[in-house]
């Protein structure tokens, strides 16, 4: 997460100024295209604010257009051409940018059943787009700390039926495998590789992006849920042994458990 001075981003609306306060949090950046490549021809979409709202400029844009649709924005992705958004309560939207005004489009709405979902994600692979919902138990121990850790992932696919006139009905399928693909779940960019000999195929990578948890200076649990999901046999395994919480004092202890960042080389 970012935290930038309005007045230096000049955030506008089309008819004005955005409610948004002296200091505004930036959860997601994302980009169509490199501004280095292509310096008149890209887009970029934020999801901002405290209710996680979308807004967006593009290359030749002289301020912010706070897009319509929704709040509680979870992530955003662009997949062949347009922008794919994720809402908390499960439903997608895609987003062309080949207009004057973007088009929106709802995609479908996914709804986890059974375990509580916490946070849903958008993966691009090599052959096709990915939600992966993570399905997290929270238990209080005193009204300042709580535990929470993550039980499982459900994942699901994008298809797209023809239905005659260049027209597609979108739906989401889930699946139980990925193949020799491995999924690097995170709050700021998640990513899908192949033929990876370190790590496991069809297994997700994930850290533990509980910004509550890390905003709150109360909080001793936060940092720790991170791990290994095997899709086939449901199974999640540490990254660190048991005992590493044990071989470290305190302060150190969350420093090296905090969550790491992915890159792709």
């Amino acid at each position: 997460m970012l935290f930038f001075k309005e007045s230096a981003l000049r955030m506008r609306k089309s008819s004005g100024s955005l409610p948004l306060g002296t200091t505004t949090l930036f959860t997601k950046w994302l980009c169509s295209s490199n501004p280095s490549q292509h310096p008149d021809d890209y887009v970029v979409i934020i999801i901002c604010g405290l209710q996680r709202h979308l807004v967006l400029c593009r290359a030749t844009d002289k301020s912010w257009t706070s897009l319509p649709g929704g709040d509680y924005y979870e992530d955003i992705i662009h997949y062949e051409g347009k922008f794919y958004a994720v809402r908390k309560n499960g439903s997608i939207e895609s987003w062309d940018f080949a207009f004057s005004f973007p088009k929106r489009r709802d995609v479908a709405t996914v709804k986890v059943v059974g375990l509580p979902c916490k946070k849903k994600y958008l993966i691009k692979t090599s052959e096709y787009l990915l939600l992966v919902g993570r399905s997290v138990r929270y238990q209080e121990i005193d009204s300042f700390n709580g535990f929470y850790k993550t039980l499982g992932f459900d994942v699901f696919k994008l298809e797209e039926e023809e239905q005659g006139g260049n027209t597609t009905k979108p739906s989401w399928v889930q699946v139980k495998n990925i193949g020799d693909n491995v999924l690097f779940l995170g709050e700021s960019e998640s990513i899908s590789l192949r033929e990876l000999p370190e790590c496991s195929e069809d297994c997700i990578y994930f850290t533990d992006d509980d910004e509550g948890a890390r905003l709150n200076i109360n909080t001793l649990l936060g940092g720790r849920d991170l791990g290994v999901f095997s899709i086939q046999d449901g199974i999640i395994k540490p990254y660190y042994p048991n005992n590493a919480r044990r071989l470290f004092p305190r302060p150190i202890r969350l420093q090296l458990l905090t969550p790491p960042v992915w890159f792709a080389e």
